[in-house]
């Protein structure tokens, strides 16, 4: 190896958690007592957040009748708001009853930030059971709201009988991978390695996550060769292995 400049001190790695985390984000998927009998009704689980930016990859909820289903995302104008912009939609064509699970192709999935929140529109008679809890009404609830992907909306109403319920119904959600920066700050800095032939292991940076490391970033202050390593520790005394 020629003689370089060792900038270890001022590396930082990305690494991209490798674990792809996989949610429900919804209500427990079972029978329930209740099923809307009016058609034409949209509501919005207000209270049900996406923890975290990522993507709804399926559907699942409780059929109890044969009919058309739209399984929506709407993004709030601010928390526990009913004025949301719709952000996307899946259309069943629901046959049959019991538990049903939709997946999503690639192109059909819907990327979703924290804080947006699921709703679905029942076109004609409901398809999804609820019971019923004491307290207000926790859900947004319009009358034919024919919602365009997109377009914010006010979905403001009412809901007169037992308000307060919970629908057997949530999304698939797939959490967006965490990407860390690991190290020092990239700056010029007063002093460098003069020496050759030098291995440096900083042992008090450590990586917070399992993950696939994507770069390195780091100042140069001579042009040369350098190995940029990452290093495990066994699990007593001082040594390590090369990763």
């Amino acid at each position: 190896m020629s003689p370089i400049l060792q900038t270890l001190a001022l590396i930082l790695a990305t690494l991209v958690a490798n674990s792809i985390q996989q949610e429900l984000k919804g209500w427990p998927i079972n029978n329930r007592i209740y099923v809307d009998s009016g058609s034409g009704l949209t509501f919005v689980a207000k209270d049900i957040t996406f923890s975290a930016a990522g993507q709804v990859i399926g559907w699942k909820f409780y059929s109890r009748r044969s009919n058309p289903l739209y399984l929506q995302v709407w993004r709030p104008k601010s928390p526990r708001s009913c004025t949301l912009t719709l952000i996307g939609e899946t259309r069943v064509d629901v046959s049959g009853t019991g538990i049903k699970t939709v997946n999503l192709a690639e192109n059909e999935r819907i990327s979703v930030q924290k804080g947006d929140v699921i709703g679905w529109k029942n076109p004609k008679t409901g398809v999804i059971p609820f019971s019923t809890n004491s307290g207000a009404q926790n859900l947004c609830f319009k009358y034919y709201l024919n919602a365009e992907v997109g377009t914010e909306y006010d979905v403001t109403q009412r809901i007169t009988w037992r308000p307060n319920r919970s629908y057997s119904v949530a999304a698939i959600f797939s959490v967006q991978p965490r990407e860390y920066e690991i190290g020092f700050p990239i700056i010029n800095r007063s002093y460098r390695d003069s020496g050759s032939f030098m291995t440096f292991v900083d042992k008090r940076t450590t990586i917070p996550a399992d993950g696939r490391l994507t770069g390195w970033e780091f100042y140069a202050k001579a042009t040369g060769r350098i190995n940029l390593q990452v290093w495990r520790p066994e699990k007593s005394g001082d040594r390590k292995s090369v990763v």
